[in-house]
C-alpha cells in the first residue's frame, strides 16, 4: 500500500472540508453578520441559501476540474484546487459585516461560496480516484472508505474547534479566526499534494489529446453509469449534510436541546461516521460491491425515518445515541461509494465521469437539504421532514443500482 499518497489524499481532503464545512457548523452567527433581517428565520434561511450556492458550482467544478484531472493529470488537478480553496475562505475570515458595508457583504459572501463549491466538486472524487488508482485494484472499498472519512475529520475538526471556541457560535472573533486558520491550511495541503507521484494507472491509459467534444460523448456512451454516479451523490449529500449542518440547527431550533448540547451530541455522530466508513469499505472488499450495498441501501430506507421519530422528547444520552447510529448508517453507506463508482467508467473519462454526475446530486439534492428541511419544517410542522427525506433518496438510489444490476453490467463491472 502507498502510505504517503494515501496519507496526502486523506489529509488533502480532510483540510479543504474544514474549510468548506466551517460555513455550515456557523450558519446561524453568519445569518446575523451577513443576511440580518427582523425575522430571525428568514436570516437562517439566506444563510442556508448561501449554504447551498456553494453546492449549485460543484458540478462545474466537478466538470472542469475533472476534464482538467482526465486530460493533464490528478496531481495537477487535485493541487490546484485546495490552493484555490484557501482564497474564499480567508475573505469569509477577514470580510465586514453587512453593518459595516451593506449589501456587498451578502454578495462576497455568496460568491466566496460559489467558488468553494468549485473546487470542492473537483477535490473529494477526485482525492478518492486517485488514491485507489495509486493501489491497482488492491482494498478498493477501505480505500474510499479511507477517503470518506477524511471528510469527515474536517468536518469533526470544524465542529470541536468551534465547539471549544468563544462561546460556540456567539463570539465573531472565534468564527473569524477558524476561517483565517482553515485558509492557512489549504496552502499546507498544496505542498502536501505537490510532493507525490502521479496515478501510475492514469499514466498507462491517459488521452491527454481528446477534446473536451470526445468527453462529453464518452460520458454520454456511459449514460447509466453515470446515472449511478449521480444518485450516489444525491444519497451522499443528503445524508452526510443533514449530520454536518443541519443537525445542530434542528437539534436547538425545533426539538429545544442546548446548542451547546446538539454540538457535542454531533460530534459523536461524526465520530461515528469517520470509523465505520473505512469498515464499511473493508466488509464490501470481503463481499463485493452489488451484494454490499443490497443490504445497506434498505437499511437506509428505514433507519432515517425511525430515528428522527424517536429523538423527539429524547434526552441528552438518548440523543448522543441516535446521532452515533445515524453516522454508523451514513459511514456504511458513503464510505466505500467511490470504490463502487470507479469501476463504472475507464480510466480516461473516470475523474469527470465521477466527479461530474456525483457532484449534479451533491448540488441539486444534497446542497439543499438544509434549505429544504428548515422550510418544510416551518410550513408544515412535521418534524420527520430530514428522515424522510434520507429515506425517500434511499429509495431512489437503490432502484437505480438494481436497475443497472438487471442491465447485467454490475457483473462486469462492479464485480
Amino acid at each position: 500500500m502507498n502510505k504517503r499518497v494515501l496519507l496526502a489524499s486523506y489529509m488533502g481532503n480532510a483540510l479543504e472540508f474544514y474549510d468548506f464545512m466551517l460555513y455550515g457548523v456557523f450558519a446561524t452567527a453568519l445569518a446575523h453578520a451577513y443576511f440580518p433581517t427582523i425575522d430571525p428565520l428568514n436570516g437562517l434561511l439566506a444563510s442556508w441559501g448561501a449554504f447551498a450556492a456553494g453546492f449549485l458550482t460543484r458540478p462545474f467544478g466537478a466538470f472542469f476540474f475533472g476534464v482538467l484531472g482526465d486530460r493533464f493529470g490528478r496531481k495537477k488537478a487535485l493541487s490546484a484546487t485546495i490552493l484555490l480553496m484557501g482564497i474564499p475562505t480567508f475573505v469569509i475570515g477577514v470580510l465586514p459585516t453587512y453593518a459595516s458595508i451593506g449589501l456587498a457583504a451578502p454578495l462576497i459572501v455568496v460568491a466566496c461560496r460559489l467558488l468553494q463549491g468549485l473546487c470542492t466538486g473537483g477535490e473529494y472524487s477526485g482525492a478518492a480516484i486517485f488514491a485507489i488508482e495509486h493501489h491497482k485494484g488492491r482494498s478498493e472499498g477501505f480505500i474510499s472508505g479511507l477517503i470518506s472519512s477524511s471528510c469527515v475529520l474536517g468536518a469533526l475538526t470544524a465542529t470541536g474547534l468551534s465547539a471549544l471556541s468563544l462561546g460556540y457560535t456567539d463570539s465573531e472573533m472565534g468564527w473569524r479566526l477558524l476561517f483565517i486558520f482553515g485558509s492557512l491550511l489549504s496552502v499546507i495541503g498544496f505542498f502536501i499534494r505537490h510532493s507525490i507521484s502521479e496515478s501510475p494507472e492514469f499514466e498507462e491509459g491517459a488521452h491527454p489529446h481528446q477534446t473536451l467534444g470526445q468527453v462529453v460523448r464518452n460520458l454520454k456512451d456511459h449514460g447509466s453509469s453515470f446515472l449511478v454516479s449521480m444518485t450516489a451523490g444525491s444519497l451522499n449529500g443528503v445524508l452526510s449534510y443533514t449530520l454536518f449542518g443541519f443537525m445542530n440547527v434542528y437539534l436547538s431550533r425545533y426539538l429545544g436541546v442546548p446548542l451547546k448540547d446538539a454540538m457535542f451530541a454531533n460530534i459523536f455522530g461524526l465520530a461515528a461516521f469517520m470509523c465505520t466508513s473505512p469498515i464499511g469499505g473493508l466488509t464490501m472488499d470481503r463481499f463485493g460491491k452489488f451484494s454490499y450495498y443490497s443490504i445497506v441501501l434498505p437499511l437506509a430506507m428505514v433507519i432515517p425515518l425511525t430515528l428522527f421519530f424517536l429523538m423527539e422528547g429524547a434526552n441528552l444520552s438518548a440523543l448522543i445515541g441516535y446521532e452515533i447510529l445515524y453516522g454508523i448508517l451514513s459511514g456504511l453507506v458513503i464510505g466505500p461509494q467511490h470504490a463502487l463508482m470507479k469501476g463504472l467508467f475507464p480510466v480516461h473519462i473516470r475523474y469527470s465521469g465521477v466527479a461530474f454526475g456525483f457532484c449534479i446530486g451533491m448540488g441539486v439534492v444534497g446542497g439543499l437539504t438544509p434549505l429544504l428541511s428548515t422550510y418544510l419544517i416551518e410550513k408544515t410542522s412535521f418534524l420527520l421532514v430530514p428522515g424522510l427525506l434520507v429515506s425517500a433518496t434511499a429509495a431512489v438510489k437503490f432502484g437505480c443500482l438494481m436497475a443497472y444490476n438487471f442491465q447485467f453490467r454490475l457483473s462486469s463491472r462492479l464485480s
